[in-house]
């Protein structure tokens, strides 16, 4: 059961690196060359067939899952989104919530981090101190937040390349 879990999550995961590494032609040779040979090294072991002892369908599962947290570790290098649960907890380096960039708010065009649903985004919008974002890549929904309280600043626009 887990193996087949894992088998679902990497289907999603390899078409999403993939698509991500090939929209950045040009750029990053080096991260898009490792996440494709990670993406051909996860295929290889996708068609491995573990024997039916126990051990080796423990061992495939493992060998599964360093794959697929590989995967998203390329996936979150292409994007940028580089803010994960255990650098959250460490940010004195970084930004801080509420971090302002024009006049005391955040601003359109900044990249920022929301805390309240664990996603970076671009602001796209600001009306009547409500934000528009957008996910930083991999397309999705954009959502509203009522106030930049909970958002930190990545890069702002000014440092984004364009």
């Amino acid at each position: 059961m887990l193996t087949l879990t894992l088998k679902g999550h990497l289907a999603l995961v390899i078409p999403e690196v993939d698509r991500v590494a090939s929209a950045r032609r040009g750029e990053d040779t080096f991260a898009r060359a490792d996440a494709r040979m990670a993406i051909a090294e996860t295929c290889r072991k996708l068609r491995f067939k573990p024997s039916p002892a126990l051990s080796a369908h423990i061992a495939y599962a493992r060998r599964l899952s360093r794959s697929l947290n590989a995967l998203c570790d390329h996936y979150e290098q292409l994007c940028g989104a580089h803010l994960g649960v255990d650098q959250r907890a460490s940010e004195e380096d970084g930004p801080t919530r509420g971090s302002a960039m024009k006049d005391g708010q955040v601003w359109v065009g900044d990249q920022v981090y929301d805390h309240d649903t664990g996603k970076n985004a671009i602001v796209t919008d600001v009306q009547g101190g409500t934000y528009l974002l957008r996910p930083l890549c991999g397309g999705g929904q954009p959502w509203t937040v009522s106030s930049d309280q909970n958002l930190s600043v990545g890069v702002p626009r000014s440092e984004r390349p364009e």
